[in-house]
């Protein structure tokens, strides 16, 4: 069963970027001159478990956001750099740090299909976690580009071991044509493009929420989404790389 966030999420709105706080210009857009020859066709692949983005019941009262506790175990995998992603392996409650190298965003996947019981994944200096559910459980996600920060420290608890792959979004695939799939993602959208047409149905009692970026300019971002149904035309220039977080379907079609 899902674990639903204690924060209440709103219904579908578009607004510039402001949810993980003011836009970066120290991180550079992804080079999708570097992930052309990965293109790849058809549906991107769906991940699995519960999500944290999800909604609360109206008639409970919302409990104020903290940051996460810090495990006792620790331990830092050194800098993700393009082309060279990291792979960690571990088991129950542990902390991880990186670094971005300064010039690149971090896609961060985590498989815990060995798990049991409850899993939580997220970063240090978030107030909501990316990722709250019961294991068995996959879940991929962007980091918080807003982070000005070039050392990053990502939180797992669970119970069982698990796998994390730090990759730099420069090596995502880029991926042509309208797109479909369920739960959490990232992709670069490929251009040229003004508009990508989103339309996204949440699971019973959660809610989707897409975060775009331009390349090569991330201060032109948009974040759309909530607990009802989306079908919505998002004005910005492609590529641009979406990361779609929560649970449901979901298909991005690239407009002219």
């Amino acid at each position: 069963m899902p674990h639903r966030s204690s924060v209440a999420l709103s219904t579908v709105a578009l607004l510039a970027l402001t949810a993980c706080g003011p836009d970066t210009p120290e991180v550079s857009a992804p080079t999708t001159e570097s992930t052309t020859a990965a293109a790849a066709q058809g549906s991107s692949t769906p991940t699995t478990g519960t999500s944290a983005a999800a909604t609360t019941s109206a008639t409970k009262t919302a409990k104020s956001p903290t940051r996460p506790s810090v495990p006792k175990k620790k331990r830092d995998v050194g800098t993700v750099r393009d082309g060279a992603p990291l792979t960690v392996q571990g088991a129950g409650d542990e902390a991880v740090s990186y670094d971005t190298g300064g010039d690149r965003a971090v896609v961060v996947e985590l498989n815990c299909s060995k798990c049991s019981g409850p899993v939580l994944l997220t970063e240090a200096s978030r107030y909501e976690p990316w990722f709250e559910g019961t294991g068995p459980a996959k879940t991929t996600q962007l980091e918080s580009i807003s982070e000005r920060d070039d050392e990053k420290q990502l939180i797992v608890r669970a119970k069982g071991s698990w796998t994390l792959r730090l990759t730099s979004w420069n090596d995502l695939p880029i991926k042509p044509g309208p797109q479909s799939g369920k739960n959490d993602a990232v992709m670069i959208m490929s251009g040229p493009g003004k508009s990508i047409r989103l339309r996204a149905t949440p699971s019973k009692g959660e809610a989707l929420h897409f975060r775009i970026y331009h390349a090569p300019d991330t201060k032109k971002s948009r974040l759309i989404g909530g607990d009802e149904p989306l079908n919505e035309s998002v004005d910005i220039s492609l590529p641009a790389v979406v990361a779609v977080r929560g649970l449901g379907s979901w298909t991005l079609e690239p407009r002219p």
